[in-house]
């Protein structure tokens, strides 16, 4: 009786192993069409390229906003004194978070940038009869409208008309006091964001962003001592500033969560993606760790909107010791570059940018 058994599980042997084989072979498969189609799981962090422009502490950038693309390019790339523009520069509008001081020029700036990685920063004077804000810490354009806002760490907002530039970086650095060549921004009204209920709130981003016809304002607390920010959005009415809030979500960042900022800033993709940065500040001497990462998409469906989260935020560059608290799109409306910008305290200010497809998933 044996041999006859014998003979009957020879074949099924095999059988049984080329079914293994053919199983092998489906996986190897399968596995190289997953690699081919997710490319971004594979893709590492990028090295940020930092432009060190300021080792002065009030230099630091707490918020940032694109401007303006430079008039009358020249496609040479002329760096030169006033009426020699910049060759495909962009001009930015920054923010500092000075506190307790009376000084005039230390709460507003205009960066400029060319392709050549010429940076410049001057300060614009704000205005002596408004009121005087403590702290700022981030700035959105209102789209639509020539306006910008502009809020502190504790809510208080400023609505500004800044006029665009006529100066190019050759007229920053060939000018004793660059101070001069730029019109003083106008205060048009000042107010409140809506009250939210974190404990130790300090908000450290704000976007005003179109979603369909209507306007969306999002702003969020930066959260800490293991506590993950919370990110509010609601509707914005350009006419009267107010603010209808209709959600909220928390948010964690990537890095270390007992240390982490999970957001110091935030940019909304036109088809409503978040970018996110994260921030670990250790003191006034650092050392800092920060990072991108991807927090979700807010969409507007059924005249309501939708949040729906990344389902993990990886961190996508390698900051070295910078403190990444100031994000801008460039250009507006149809975004191909990420400017940073960063306050590293005692250190200073570092500043970059790069091409957003290199971050995107």
């Amino acid at each position: 009786m044996r041999f006859p058994f014998r003979s009957w599980l020879l074949p099924f042997r095999r059988s049984t192993s080329r079914l293994a084989f053919g199983l092998l072979a489906t996986l190897a498969v399968l596995g190289a069409i997953a690699l081919a189609v997710a490319p971004s799981q594979a893709r590492s962090a990028v090295n940020l390229p930092w432009v060190e422009l300021s080792g002065e502490r009030s230099a630091g950038i707490s918020g940032l906003v694109w401007q303006a693309a430079e008039p009358n390019s020249d496609p040479g790339g002329g760096f030169g004194r006033q009426g020699e523009a910049q060759a495909h520069g962009d001009r930015f509008l920054a923010v500092h978070d000075t506190k307790s001081d009376p000084a005039l020029f230390k709460r507003l700036s205009r960066l400029q940038w060319n392709d050549r990685h010429s940076w410049g920063m001057f300060s614009l004077t704000w205005p002596a009869a408004a009121e005087l804000p403590n702290d700022l810490e981030a700035i959105s354009a209102i789209p639509g409208a020539r306006d910008y806002v502009a809020v502190t760490s504790r809510g208080r907002a400023y609505r500004l008309a800044i006029p665009a530039a006529n100066s190019t970086i050759g007229d920053v650095f060939f000018t004793s006091d660059p101070r001069s060549l730029e019109q003083e921004p106008t205060v048009r009204a000042v107010f409140d964001l809506p009250a939210t209920p974190e404990p130790n709130c300090d908000i450290e981003t704000l976007q005003i962003t179109r979603l369909g016809d209507r306007l969306v304002v999002l702003f969020a607390d930066r959260g800490g001592d293991r506590r993950p920010a919370t990110l509010h959005w609601g509707w914005f009415d350009p006419a009267t500033n107010a603010i209808a809030l209709q959600g909220s979500t928390p948010i964690t960042g990537p890095l270390d969560p007992k240390l982490q900022r999970s957001l110091a800033d935030v940019v909304v993709l036109p088809d409503g993606r978040l970018l996110g940065a994260a921030a670990i500040d250790r003191g006034d001497n650092g050392p800092f760790q920060s990072t991108l990462y991807w927090l979700g998409r807010l969409q507007l469906v059924q005249n309501q909107l939708v949040w729906q989260p990344t389902a993990q935020g990886r961190s996508l560059v390698n900051a070295g010791n910078h403190k990444i608290e100031a994000l801008a799109l460039a250009p507006a409306g149809n975004p191909t570059r990420l400017a940073i910008a960063t306050d590293d305290e005692n250190l200073g200010l570092a500043v970059t940018q790069i091409p957003l497809d290199r971050l995107l998933p």
